[in-house]
């Protein structure tokens, strides 16, 4: 019986050893088989809270066969329907032998050797043995894929019986190269077998068990690959060797580039996703720097020359049309400088001299209305302004009588100039203007009036600019600034005062280390831009965008298309009142301007979508919170209350509990499960005192919160609840060896309905101590 084979019984075993530790993370202390019914009992509880869980369906199955039960092969048949899972196969195999259903093992076994490579598994040769033995065959026919065919006898055959017919001619075995190695034997077919359509293997006056190929299934290699933003990526896979790793060659469209060769991870056999029936796909990925010197237009094909779906592509379908738009309009707006009867020129190269680090700047300042926020951001500017720089403000034809007055007054401070547009422009014809004044060879900043610099602001935003010579623009955060927002990426900031952003930037430049963060485009309320990177894309389109809102993402696309990119400036802070000037049309003058981008730049929502999904910033603002938070609290201790994301009686507990520790002088801090909006799980911690460190954000993971305990100077952490995050994921945090407490709330430990009522509220009972064990991982 296979079931009592040694070398199947540990195969069975080893593969519920694994389901086990998926499903629990912890391993069995030891296998016992008169567990087995229990085990079943429990498993399928189990299965009613989770039928699509493919790794508790095969456990159901092996149990079952283990313990003799005929419904054995119905859950390894549920899994077959859905997947090609060589290990299903194998268990209904087995079962069908088990139970004496010989011709359905017969022919179950026929299909796998005709679909799948050779298998080096111990617990296969035991089962193939077992059906040649039940249905009266000479050996078993594998073929390795790479050009090998295997047999393996259970019985005596001379050599000169076997014939190899390939596609419908018959050759001897013995024409070809052999070896032999005890009951098995291995033919060496010829080079060009590949070409071959088919092969079949016989004995005269026996048979053998498969010994049927279809080439080109051999050869076969499924998969996709597409383009985005990070480079080429896709899967892969051989049908009839699926856990095995792929070669893919790629090939430039270029004839002078050489081709790549990528080969996929090996899945190994005994994985829990092979285990439950998932499909295999092997990811790959090449990122964009590694390809763009080489070509733009790419094949992907198998190492047998078979394209992959979706090739051949390009690693930018819009690049070209992207340029070209990008020069057309560099032509129609032209970044010159110097209109005639401006101010005299001063002489600049256009390398800054050896006492200056960094080149001249023109920091460009439309102002029309909102007086106080006008004079405090030119207050600023003038108290923090470099010696390399200069302020170009251009006056809107303000109806405001007081920054007039005000203009008036410092219009004769050194290097200050001020430009008067006769009737309103708005934002993007006061920029261009503002622009064509600045030197040459001079970087620009274009500055909302409603800012708040701070002292070295200017340094920082060149130092990152100058980080690498491909930057074009650099941008700061901000308190409103949409993607370059803190603290809150997402939501409303309230707006700072000039010393809140001065000891803000000093954290920020006490922090930095010179990093850049590459953003998918720069935000115009302060956009520090690179005088080459200026004199190549042109000005800002003034003719389509109306009175603002978008002109500076189109320029910064322009910019990308010509090879430039744009960066988040992460050693100074910048505050942003945002003036009211547009607030009754704001909304319909974006979601117009909008539209207008994605006619001219297809796709540029999902490119900021898919840069908030990734959120490169997310690291550096958590970094950033931390340091903010042990500038606020010299010696800071803390605790970490753990709970679920729900209402509730354990809120107002867990309420009372960080009150009590915030009494005591230790930070509290609440985590709770949260699911981030690309999809990742994550654990939030919220300070229930101080709501402004909101990017204490971390992956579900032991690791990831030891880091964070530590960088909190946690003293211990407290488990409420478990519900949201999955008991296996809390279980984990406990052996980390840290201090920790739990907290007993309610039944979720071991009822999934938490109150021990079922349906019409009747009492459902309590599983005794062996058994609450096993059910509580799979509730959440």
């Amino acid at each position: 019986m296979i079931t009592e084979n040694t070398i199947f019984r540990k195969f069975l075993i080893k593969i519920l050893l694994t389901i086990e530790y998926s499903l629990k993370k912890e391993k069995f202390p030891s296998f016992d088989f008169a567990s087995l019914p229990k085990l079943l009992e429990d498993w399928e509880y189990l299965q009613r809270v989770q039928p699509d869980n493919g790794l508790i369906t095969i456990g159901i199955g092996i149990t079952r066969l283990l313990l003799g039960i005929p419904t054995a092969s119905e859950p390894f048949e549920f899994i077959k329907s859905k997947s090609h899972s060589r290990i299903c196969r194998i268990l209904l195999i087995a079962t069908r032998l088990r139970f004496s259903h010989y011709t359905l093992a017969y022919e179950d076994f026929q299909s796998f050797l005709t679909s799948y490579t050779d298998l080096d598994l111990p617990a296969f040769q035991v089962l193939a043995d077992a059906v040649c033995f039940a249905t009266n065959k000479a050996g078993w026919c594998t073929f390795s894929g790479s050009g090998k065919i295997h047999l393996t006898f259970r019985r005596s055959v001379d050599l000169e019986d076997i014939s190899i017919v390939m596609d419908g001619i018959s050759y001897p075995a013995s024409s070809f190269e052999i070896l032999s190695n005890d009951k098995r034997i291995s033919i060496l077919l010829l080079e060009d077998w590949k070409l071959l359509k088919q092969i079949h293997v016989t004995i005269r006056q026996d048979t053998l068990l498969g010994g049927l190929f279809e080439i080109p299934h051999f050869l076969k290699t499924e998969g996709f690959v597409s383009a985005g933003p990070e480079g080429l990526s896709g899967w892969a896979r051989y049908p009839a060797n699926p856990e095995a790793a792929v070669k893919l060659v790629l090939t430039p469209h270029d004839p002078i580039q050489k081709p790549i060769h990528l080969f996929t991870d090996t899945v190994k056999f005994f994985t829990p996703a092979n285990i439950a029936g998932d499909t295999i796909k092997h990811a790959f990925s090449i990122k964009k720097e590694k390809l763009a010197s080489k070509a733009t237009l790419f094949s992907v094909c198998s190492e047998h020359g078979k394209p992959l779906y979706g090739s051949p592509l390009a690693l930018d379908p819009f690049a070209e049309s992207a340029k070209q738009y990008a020069l057309d309009i560099s032509r129609l707006f032209p970044a010159t400088s110097l209109e005639e009867g401006a101010f005299s020129p001063i002489s600049l190269s256009e390398k800054p001299t050896k006492k200056q680090k960094f080149p001249s700047v023109a920091i460009i300042i439309p102002v029309y209305d909102s007086f106080l926020a006008t004079k405090n951001c030119i207050t600023l500017c003038l108290k923090h302004k470099v010696p390399h720089a200069q302020l170009i403000i251009v006056n809107d034809a303000s109806p405001n009588p007081d920054i007039l007055k005000y203009l008036s007054h410092i219009k004769n401070k050194p290097d200050v100039f001020i430009l008067n547009n006769e009737k309103n422009l708005g934002f993007p014809k006061s920029v261009n203007r503002g622009l064509r004044q600045r030197r040459p060879y001079e970087d620009v900043v274009l500055l909302n009036s409603d800012t708040l610099v701070c002292r070295n602001w200017l340094t920082q935003l060149q130092r990152a600019a100058y980080a690498q010579t491909d930057i074009g623009t650099a941008t700061p955060l901000s308190n409103n600034a949409t993607i370059f927002s803190y603290p809150s990426a997402t939501g409303i900031n309230p707006i700072p005062d000039a010393r809140a952003c001065q000891d803000l930037s000093a954290i920020m430049s006490r922090i930095w280390h010179g990093e850049t963060v590459d953003v998918p485009t720069a935000h115009g309320f302060c956009m520090y831009v690179k005088s080459a990177c200026l004199q190549q894309t042109g000005l800002l389109r003034e003719d389509i965008f109306a009175q603002g809102y978008g002109e500076e993402n189109d320029f910064s696309c322009r910019a990308t298309a010509l090879g430039w990119r744009h960066v988040a400036c992460l050693g100074t802070f910048v505050g942003h009142a945002e003036s009211q000037s547009f607030s009754p049309v704001k909304s319909d003058l974006i979601a117009r301007n909008l539209d207008i981008m994605n006619g001219l730049h297809p796709g540029y929502d999902q490119l900021i979508a898919r840069w908030q999904d990734r959120d490169p910033l997310a690291p550096y603002r958590k970094k950033l919170d931390l340091a903010r938070l042990h500038n606020s609290r010299a010696f800071l201790k803390s605790v970490i209350l753990i709970m679920h994301d729900r209402e509730g009686g354990i809120l107002r507990h867990v309420g009372h509990r960080a009150s009590f520790y915030e009494q005591a002088g230790i930070a509290a801090f609440v985590m709770v499960p949260e699911i981030h909006r690309s999809g990742r799980p994550l654990w939030r911690l919220k300070s229930l005192r101080d709501k402004d460190y909101p990017n204490l954000t971390i992956p579900r993971n032991a690791f990831s919160f030891r880091a964070l305990y530590k960088d909190l100077n946690c003293e211990k952490f407290e488990i409420h609840s478990y519900i949201g995050s999955s008991i296996e994921k809390i279980f984990s945090l406990s052996e980390l060896g840290l201090p920790y407490d739990i907290y007993i709330h309610d039944y979720s430990w071991f009822c999934p309905r938490i109150t021990l009522v079922a349906d019409e509220n009747h009492y459902c009972g309590e599983p005794d101590l062996q058994t609450w064990r096993v059910r509580k991982t799979l509730w959440l």
